[in-house]
């Protein structure tokens, strides 16, 4: 009787351990997947605004430089966000 108690718990427990284990791999996986997309669309549109304020100022116009000040100024606290998940990740 006591055997047959303690190996239902044990099956309890291990089901309750494969489940919280499985939760964690798909939650740990979407915030993976989620800062890796946020990075990529960071660093596309970073580059395209760095590369026409690179064409405007060649022509000679200075307003681009302000905007790329702002937009980076904008960017500053999602590169924090995702230097704060990628520490929580490693």
């Amino acid at each position: 009787m006591i055997k047959t108690r303690a190996n239902r718990i044990l099956i309890a427990f291990t089901k309750e351990t494969s489940t919280t284990s499985h939760l964690f791999t798909t939650r740990t996986s979407n915030t993976s997947l989620t800062f890796t997309t946020g990075r990529i669309s960071t660093s596309k549109t970073f580059t395209k605004e760095a590369s026409i304020a690179a064409m405007s100022l060649q022509q000679g116009q200075t307003a681009p430089a302000t905007y790329l000040q702002r937009r980076q100024a904008v960017a500053a606290p999602r590169l924090q966000q995702c230097q704060a998940v990628a520490a929580m990740l490693l």
